[in-house]
């Protein structure tokens, strides 16, 4: 994975995703969704994810499940980059 990209991540759902419980006691795996992530706080994480890593995110990875944890967004994140340097 990028450096970088995993503590980036974890800022932004730690301040956008209106979790029941602090970031840094959240795994890599937790679900998010069930530490109270909304649909609302999920758009405004992907939004802030996207300027962060001035990058959008394709429509096949606009899905719950992408955003269900921190390691799948950080997954999904380094696909996305690893596409734009091969273009």
């Amino acid at each position: 994975m990028i450096d970088g990209i995993d503590e980036r991540v974890r800022e932004v759902v730690g301040s956008l995703g209106r979790l029941s419980v602090a970031v840094d006691a959240v795994g890599p795996a937790d679900d998010l969704y069930r530490l109270g992530m909304t649909s609302t706080a999920t758009l405004n994480v992907m939004l802030a994810l996207e300027e962060a890593f001035d990058i959008e995110f394709p429509e096949e990875l606009l899905e719950r499940s992408i955003f269900e944890s921190l390691s799948t967004i950080g997954t999904a994140i380094s696909g996305v980059l690893d596409q734009r340097r091969t273009a």
